[in-house]
């Protein structure tokens, strides 16, 4: 009797004796290692990006401060518009008001311009000697 009739053959064994699952996790083994590589790269980078954290909530503090003061700021800038308003109503009158004035004082400064032209031809006795003033 040949020794391979006397010793039965496991089921699962592989070519060498191994078993199979072992062989075919020692198949992965690359595959798992390259993945626990990426996994600590990534793992390095979320490190680093969760440094920058403490910054990111002072600045969010920051904003939220001023997002706070914008209901006054909108007071602030609807006070500034009514104001406009007003200011506009009153150059609006004023020019009105010029408008009025230049058509009055049109004529005047016509016939003050012929009389600054007749009264340096006017006698000297006419007009005030400079030793009475």
């Amino acid at each position: 009797m040949s020794s391979k009739s006397i010793i039965p053959k496991p089921s699962g064994l592989g070519a060498l004796g191994f078993p199979i699952d072992l062989v075919r996790g020692l198949a992965s083994l690359a595959e798992i290692a390259e993945h626990t590589k990426a996994m600590r790269e990534s793992t390095a980078e979320m490190a680093k990006a969760t440094r920058t954290l403490p910054d990111i909530d002072k600045e969010l503090e920051e904003v939220a401060k001023g997002v706070s003061t914008l209901p006054e700021i909108e007071k602030r800038v609807t006070g500034i518009e009514q104001t406009m308003e007003r200011m506009l109503g009153a150059v609006e009158e004023l020019e009105d008001g010029m408008s009025k004035l230049d058509e009055t004082l049109g004529p005047l400064q016509e016939s003050t311009a012929r009389l600054a032209r007749v009264v340096p031809r006017l006698p000297r006795r006419n007009r005030m000697d400079d030793d009475d003033a």
